[in-house]
């Protein structure tokens, strides 16, 4: 997968797994289509571990904040809520379906999709009624 499509594709799954909340001061994280490049309110890739520390661009190393939470925290290393949002998304990701789709190719029903699904493609636990 081309570098482009797979940091798409990296932030898709990390705004899923923060339900569209910054990790570094918890407001609403806007979509970046919306914004200027370089506006303060812009989601950015934070690496948990920095780059210059050896840390990749990775899920595993990956948080979304606004750009100027990001510019904030520099290449310090990761505080405790960083490393507390990370692990809360890792959870999260784990728990992703694969896809959101009410259904896949050929017809085929997807289980985590369609009726049952509900803001933001989380599964609604209902009680079952005979």
């Amino acid at each position: 997968m081309p570098t482009t499509k797979r940091r798409a594709a990296q932030r898709r799954a990390l705004r899923w797994a923060q339900a569209d909340i910054c990790a570094g001061c918890g407001a609403f994280l806007p979509s970046g289509k919306r914004l200027p490049r370089h506006h303060p309110d812009t989601p950015t890739f934070d690496h948990v571990i920095a780059r210059s520390d050896r840390g990749g661009r990775t899920l595993s190393n990956g948080l979304l904040k606004h750009q100027r939470c990001n510019q904030q925290r520099g290449n310090k290393p990761p505080t405790g809520c960083d490393l507390l949002w990370r692990d809360l998304v890792q959870a999260r990701l784990s728990m992703r379906p694969r896809s959101f789709k009410p259904t896949f190719r050929g017809g085929v029903p997807n289980p985590h999709g369609g009726e049952h699904a509900g803001p933001r493609g989380l599964i609604i636990i209902t009680e079952k009624t005979t």
